[in-house]
């Protein structure tokens, strides 16, 4: 623990330390999910309790990207309910992780497009959004109740290092 000196109160230090992870919030808990060092590994931190534990049992693929500059400025995951959306680490397919079972599903639908993961993702009424990447400027429209990829206009411009949201 280390010391908060506003309120001479000790918070709970993160167990490991790393960079390019999604993140969900389910029950009461915000859960870390891989990242650059640890991309098999989901760490939670439960709000009540003020801890954190690393959960013993690996993801059965990597979340995370291996270039440092990766998942720093841009959005490549995006939660809706218990489920956390990822592109996955090649930008070619959709994970997702269900943050009530703590189970990984990868390949869930390849990407048309391949994008990187300097594309970002936005979900709204059942439909994923994922948008640019790299010299990508597609949008590719993904609707989730039916598992299929729907066609849209494309952006103007590729757009890569940034953030969407609906």
């Amino acid at each position: 623990m280390t010391s908060d000196f506003t309120t001479n109160t000790n918070l709970p230090l993160l167990p490991v330390a790393d960079w390019s992870r999604s993140c969900g919030y389910y029950n009461g808990v915000i859960s870390l999910i891989g990242g650059y060092y640890s991309s098999r590994i989901v760490t939670e931190y439960d709000i009540e309790e003020e801890t954190f534990a690393t959960s013993s049992q690996s993801l059965s693929a990597d979340v995370g990207y291996e270039d440092r500059d990766y998942g720093q400025v841009n959005h490549f995951w995006v939660q809706n309910g218990a489920n956390v959306y990822i592109i996955n680490p090649g930008g070619s397919a959709l994970q997702i992780y269900d943050l009530s079972t703590k189970i990984l599903t990868d390949n869930v639908a390849a990407i048309p497009v391949a994008v990187n993961i300097r594309a970002c993702i936005a979900y709204a009424q059942n439909t994923l959004f994922i948008m640019g990447g790299g010299t990508v400027d597609t949008v590719q429209r993904y609707d989730i109740s039916t598992s299929q990829w729907l066609s849209t206009k494309n952006m103007l411009v590729s757009r890569r290092d940034f953030s969407c949201v609906y």
